[in-house]
């Protein structure tokens, strides 16, 4: 760790699971929320990531941030799954293009290093390697579309406590991983990932939140996941399988039999859409 930040060597990529932002002209700034409630608990407006991007982006260019923001809330927070992130990589760039800004994209860059560590890489259109503090983007190997189950229970895993809980346990993070350039199949993807690659704040976010053990002992358990791994920090966690069809049945099975976890059959590798 080094000024507060922990080295990273993470495979982030996108799935077709999405919130949504909208921008208007305003007289003065303001960004209203809607979705399900549940998601929007932990969702705040004065400190949401929506509102530092349009404020720092005007910033840097001297424009008066006199724009409304709508976010209609899907991905879940305090879940590891990047949301805010994406959130504001998403105004920071549809920002560039609304207030018609001619330098170079490369400014966002800058602008989204400095308001979190993965924010950088949700500027990108395609999966990414996050190495460092998580602002060293390296091309990620190919690899095809996963289809998964994303599940996450009612309580989160604040990142700074997960952390600090895996601190205690264990100060040394995994060497890094060299993937090769390209996996022809979802099996050999996952195959490689179980053999090689490993989440090591799992321990500490289920000694946090014991909610997670019990996700991914229950993931584990289907007969045709391929890998199972708890997503950044948690508390969401994800099986991988090889067809749509399995994905989608465990997903059905799973919302029935435990109601009180949010769970979302997705599929991973998506290009991301910037409309």
């Amino acid at each position: 760790m080094k000024s507060g930040y922990h080295t990273l060597d993470t495979l982030a990529s996108f799935a077709d699971l999405a919130d949504h932002i909208t921008i208007e002209t305003s007289g003065d700034f303001r960004l209203t929320l809607t979705g399900d409630p549940a998601l929007l608990r932990d969702c705040p407006v004065d400190d949401n990531l929506i509102t530092r991007s349009v404020k720092a982006l005007a910033a840097r260019y001297k424009i008066p941030p006199a724009v409304s923001c709508h976010l209609d809330k899907q991905i879940p927070t305090g879940a590891g799954l990047g949301g805010g992130s994406a959130d504001s990589a998403a105004t920071l760039k549809a920002l560039h293009k609304f207030w018609g800004i001619k330098d170079s994209g490369e400014i966002l860059y800058e602008i989204a290093r400095s308001l979190g560590s993965d924010i950088a890489a949700c500027l990108q259109e395609h999966a990414t390697l996050m190495q460092e503090t998580g602002n060293k983007l390296v091309p990620a190997p190919e690899f095809p579309v996963l289809h998964a189950i994303l599940v996450k229970p009612q309580t989160p895993c604040p990142t700074p406590l997960v952390y600090k809980k895996y601190a205690e346990f264990n100060p040394d993070f995994s060497s890094p991983v060299t993937f090769p350039d390209q996996y022809k199949t979802v099996k050999s993807f996952c195959d490689f990932m179980n053999l090689h690659t490993t989440n090591d704040l799992t321990n500490a976010a289920i000694a946090l939140n014991g909610d997670v053990g019990n996700i991914l002992e229950t993931l584990n358990n289907l007969p045709s996941s391929l890998f199972v791994r708890m997503s950044g920090s948690g508390s969401a966690c994800y099986a991988i399988f090889n067809h749509e069809t399995e994905a989608t049945e465990y997903c059905a099975q799973l919302q029935k039999d435990y109601p009180q976890w949010w769970a979302r059959a997705i599929r991973i590798n998506e290009q991301k859409s910037s409309d």
